[in-house]
């Protein structure tokens, strides 16, 4: 026993010694690579030659991965502040970047989707900006579209279950009538920015609308909206009331939300992500994360 024990000392002496006489024989070549890191033409992700994975787009890529394949989805980034029920005002976490919310952390917390009417000025000058820069025949990346509406979203209870149905404010067509079914979300906070973010997965489940049922609530809606790619920015006034016909009761928000409007697109990425097939999944996430960020940091 006392001999194997001194013999595998002497091996692991003999592999030290090993790694020394490796050192010394390439001598040459170390100092020689010294010397020549000012000529390094490429540099390595890493000491093992990978890239380490970014963990925000990582759990949010993750997110959509588990809950975004239901029918009827819709996929929407919001911007607003997450805020404090009981201090009435905007949290402040001990953190100094971008931070996603734990879904069990304690606090009287919301968010609260609504933003100042001068903000909401600024995104519209922004984007119309942005949007006449892609028109201009040199510019050769993706074109925006824009559209401006006006709608009338009205709610009814048949039953229990809460239904919207969607106007056009000025011949008051039906344009749609859905029930609405929450299945996650997460909430951002943005210490740098003004505006924080949240980013929902629902179903829009399409229903009829029977007679005889009376309105509970009504949203006027004055949006504009910029479409480019898998995604449509909607920028929106809203005036909404719990009794229509009771002016005092009014209340006018500012909203801004990203959308992923391509859901097709967006589920057969997913699909070939899950079969391990060549998708663009990744891509398409992380450009969705990509104008909620480049928004709230352009807010004021």
């Amino acid at each position: 026993m006392e001999s194997s024990l001194k013999r595998q000392r002497i091996d692991d002496s003999s592999n030290v010694l090993g790694a020394d006489k490796i050192k010394q024989n390439d001598s040459n070549t170390v100092s020689e690579s010294s010397r020549s890191l000012v000529h390094i033409n490429r540099i390595e992700s890493s000491i093992f030659g990978t890239k380490p994975s970014d963990d925000f787009f990582r759990h949010i890529s993750a997110f959509l991965y588990e809950h975004a394949i239901v029918d009827n989805l819709e996929i929407e980034g919001k911007l607003g502040i997450i805020y404090d029920k009981n201090l009435k005002s905007r949290v402040n976490f001990p953190v100094l970047t971008e931070t996603i919310l734990a879904k069990d952390v304690k606090g009287n917390y919301i968010f609260k989707t609504d933003m100042s009417e001068i903000q909401h000025k600024n995104f519209n000058k922004m984007l119309n900006s942005r949007f006449c820069e892609t028109q201009n025949p040199k510019y050769f990346g993706s074109k925006i579209g824009y559209s401006h509406t006006k709608e009338i979203d009205t709610y009814y209870n048949d039953g229990g279950v809460r239904i919207r149905v969607t106007r056009d404010q000025v011949t008051g067509e039906i344009l749609g009538a859905i029930t609405k079914k929450q299945i996650s979300h997460l909430d951002i906070y943005s210490p740098k920015t003004s505006l924080d973010f949240r980013i929902s997965i629902n179903q829009e489940i399409p229903v009829e609308v029977k007679e005889g049922l009376t309105s509970n609530y009504e949203r006027r809606k004055d949006r504009i909206s910029y479409s480019q790619d898998y995604y449509r920015i909607d920028l929106t006034k809203v005036i909404s009331a719990k009794n229509k016909n009771t002016p005092s009761e009014l209340k006018t928000s500012h909203e801004l939300e990203v959308e992923i409007q391509n859901t097709t697109a967006f589920k057969e990425n997913l699909n070939k992500a899950m079969q391990n097939q060549p998708n663009k999944f990744n891509e398409i996430v992380q450009a969705f994360i990509g104008n909620l960020k480049v928004l709230a940091k352009n807010s004021i």
